[in-house]
C-alpha cells in the first residue's frame, strides 16, 4: 500500500511509515473507503502480542466475514488504478 502512495500519487511525507500512518494516508488519498481499516489493525497488533487462544477465536468470525471482503475491494480498487495506467 505503501509502494502504491510513493508511486502512483507521489505522496512521499511519510513521517515513519507506520502501518496507521499509511492507511491514514490511503484514506486521505481516497484509496481506501472505510475506517475498517484501522480497526483491522488494532485487531492485527492485538493478536499479533497476544497468545490467548480466546481472543483468537474472538475475532476469527470476524476477519473471515468482515474483514477478508476489505481486502478483496482493495484488490479491485487496485486493478481499476493499475488498468487506467495500461490504457493511457
Amino acid at each position: 500500500m505503501k509502494d502504491i502512495l510513493v508511486q502512483h500519487y507521489a505522496i512521499i511525507d511519510f513521517v515513519t511509515g507506520s502501518p496507521r500512518e499509511v492507511l491514514r494516508k490511503a484514506f486521505e488519498a481516497g484509496l481506501l473507503g472505510d475506517d475498517v481499516w484501522m480497526e483491522m489493525l488494532k485487531v492485527r497488533n492485538q493478536l499479533a502480542h497476544d497468545y490467548d487462544g480466546e481472543i483468537v477465536k474472538e475475532y476469527c468470525g470476524t476477519i473471515v466475514e468482515v474483514y477478508i471482503d476489505m481486502f478483496y475491494e482493495f484488490r479491485r480498487t487496485i486493478e481499476k488504478l493499475y488498468s487506467g495506467i495500461s490504457r493511457a
